[in-house]
């Protein structure tokens, strides 16, 4: 009779890295706190290397939480992906069919445990950055699932549909540049409306004067820990 898969964490725990705690531009950018994120948000250059430098001191405190809720969501995932396995072969018994219930749940579990530490990563981040930069920042995080969109776009709170209308009208934009065609009137009034909101006009004309700097900052923030 086959194993259940929920014998494995062990083994799995055994040859997993030791947890580092020192922050890397992965787990910034996951976090949400990438240099054009900051950029966008009015960021400073000095003010992006302090950002790096608390998150980093944050993630140390807490003893490398990151790389061990990491560890542990890649060890559930590897539980719950074999005991997929087994049940889709069809020779799981009912046991093993409830353990492949019990593997999705700690999968779930370990995912929210990842997540509320890449949350605590951003909070101490912003933590002493004025209250609009904070604003910003927690906008842009919360929208960048808009895969594709530049980033200015992103500090404005918009409907679903609103958001798909904008996807579209960039892209209707984007072919009819490379085709040398005019834009639709009705989708470039839109687009220019779009653009001219403050808060997203004033988000690109930072990354336009900032991102550079506060990229160079943030790197020598990473390299300096």
């Amino acid at each position: 009779m086959p194993v259940s898969p929920l014998a494995l964490p062990l083994s799995l725990a055994l040859l997993a890295s030791p947890p580092r705690a020192d922050v890397d531009a992965a787990a910034l950018l996951r976090a949400g706190l990438g240099p054009e994120a900051l950029a966008a948000a009015g960021l400073t250059a000095a003010e992006a290397g302090q950002l790096v430098a608390a998150v980093a001191a944050c993630d140390a405190a807490a003893g490398g939480d990151l790389a061990a809720a990491d560890a542990a969501f890649r060890d559930a995932m590897a539980v719950r992906n074999a005991c997929a396995q087994l049940v889709r072969s069809g020779n799981a018994t009912d046991e093993q069919k409830a353990d492949y219930q019990a593997a999705k749940a700690a999968a779930e579990k370990a995912a929210a445990a990842r997540d509320a530490v890449l949350d605590e990563l951003f909070a101490a981040g912003v933590a002493d950055l004025a209250p609009a930069k904070q604003v910003k920042l927690a906008r842009i995080r919360a929208n960048r699932d808009r895969r594709g969109l530049p980033t200015e776009l992103l500090v404005v709170e918009r409907a679903p549909g609103e958001w798909l209308e904008l996807r579209q009208g960039l892209q209707h934009e984007k072919v009819c540049l490379q085709d040398g065609e005019p834009v639709h009137p009705a989708v470039a009034a839109k687009l220019a409306a779009w653009r001219a909101d403050p808060d997203v006009a004033t988000a690109k004309a930072d990354l336009d004067a900032n991102l550079a700097a506060v990229t160079s900052a943030w790197k020598e923030a990473l390299q300096a820990q």
